[in-house]
Formats: structure tokens, C-alpha cells, sequence
């Protein structure tokens, strides 16, 4: 489960300096390929500051962006199973 967070968070943190929308599944071309480049360039530093975070359950999706939302699947285990589609505001 932390490794699908730190995925969305990863994804997340660069969103707004690129402002590419991910609306279809594994990407614009549907192909899993971020075309962008210069990004490890961009870091001055083996850590990156988490800007903000939400808990989620385990999931098996990756985010969808689309129109300064982020989209994400959960799945709730307790009180009843139950499968969740969350939408943030990329800010």
C-alpha cells in the first residue's frame, strides 16, 4: 500500500509543472510513456517534499489526471468490502 502511495504522490508533486492530463488509463496514448524530460534535472536533492497526502486504501489502479483533478481507486475492507473511485483537487 505505501508503494502505491508514494507512486500517487510522486505522480502528483509534478502535475502542476506540466499540466499534462492522464485522462485515459496508463496514459494520453494509453502506452504507460510520460513524454516529459528534464525531470530528474529538476530535483536539487535526493528527497522530495511531500506537498500533501490523503490515506486510501489498497488499490490496483494508477491515477487518472484530467482537468486539475486527480482520480484514484480504493478499496474498503471494513465495516462491508466495498470498491471506491476518490477525486482530488490537484492543489
Amino acid at each position: 500500500m505505501y508503494r502505491i502511495l508514494l507512486l500517487v504522490l510522486l505522480g502528483i508533486l509534478h502535475m502542476n509543472s506540466y499540466s499534462q492530463d492522464w485522462p485515459d488509463w496508463r496514459g494520453p496514448n494509453r502506452d504507460a510513456v510520460w513524454e516529459a524530460s528534464g525531470i530528474v534535472e529538476l530535483f536539487d536533492s535526493d528527497v522530495i517534499d511531500i506537498l500533501w497526502s490523503t490515506p486510501i486504501g489498497p488499490g490496483y489502479s494508477g491515477p487518472t489526471v484530467s482537468k486539475g483533478r486527480v482520480y484514484v481507486t480504493d478499496r474498503l475492507e471494513r465495516p462491508v468490502q466495498a470498491e471506491r473511485v476518490l477525486c482530488f483537487d490537484e492543489q
